[in-house]
């Protein structure tokens, strides 16, 4: 008795057409299709993805008051690059100091509201291009060495190391730690500071009058840490 399961099914040949035209290879001419391309699924295939910027509800940036308008077109808000404070060999006292500073400015610059409550976030980003950090270390070359020989020659040397570093697959192979390439690469970190105001809005100053006020406040506060 044959079981099914184990008979082996024909598997469904293509004819072969023979001829010798300019496409044939040995005699086999190339099978043809018919074509079912449509100019829907054409223009489908140069469709682009979702975009975060359409998610992100800002409507233009004021330059008078170095702000940027919400899509409600009355809510203001600020965005700062943060920039991080050295840590490192640092004792623990002024770790600690470093923190309660931050904490300190969050807590007491931002007014307690019973409704639309200020909003503060932070934001990260890893970026491989390093294009911005060797522009600081031009800059920061003190003027009577500008132009030399030697200055050249390093920032050369340095621009093409930095390149080597950050480029996608590393310099090695981190297989101790990481499990990751090693490469080059800076974290920015951004503070995004914001309000969604009532509507109809009611205060007699304006928002981006607030928003300066709220700013100049933390960031004073935040200075106090070197950040």
């Amino acid at each position: 008795m044959a079981f099914s399961l184990f008979r082996r099914r024909a598997e469904a040949q293509a004819p072969h057409q023979y001829g010798d035209g300019p496409f044939s290879i040995n005699g086999h001419e190339p099978l043809t299709r018919e074509g079912r391309l449509t100019r829907r699924d054409e223009a489908k295939l140069y469709d682009t993805a979702p975009s975060i910027i359409d998610h992100i509800p800002w409507g233009e940036y004021l330059p008078e008051h170095q702000c940027i308008l919400l899509d409600d077109g009355v809510s203001v808000g600020a965005v700062y690059e943060v920039i991080s404070v050295g840590t490192e060999g640092r004792p623990d006292s002024r770790l600690d100091e470093i923190r309660d500073v931050v904490e300190n400015a969050l807590q007491d610059s931002l007014p307690e509201l019973d409704t639309h409550q200020w909003v503060v976030q932070f934001y990260c980003q890893d970026e491989s291009d390093l294009t911005v950090y060797m522009d600081g270390i031009r800059g920061y070359v003190k003027p009577n060495a500008q132009g030399t020989a030697f200055t050249e020659a390093w920032l050369t040397e340095q621009e093409r190391h930095l390149q080597n570093v950050a480029s996608e697959k590393g310099l090695f192979l981190d297989d101790a730690v990481t499990g990751a390439p090693w490469r080059g690469q800076i974290r920015r970190t951004r503070m995004v500071i914001y309000r969604w105001v009532e509507s109809p809005y009611r205060d007699p100053m304006a928002p981006e009058v607030l928003l300066k006020q709220v700013c100049d406040r933390l960031t004073s506060a935040m200075s106090g840490a070197g950040i």
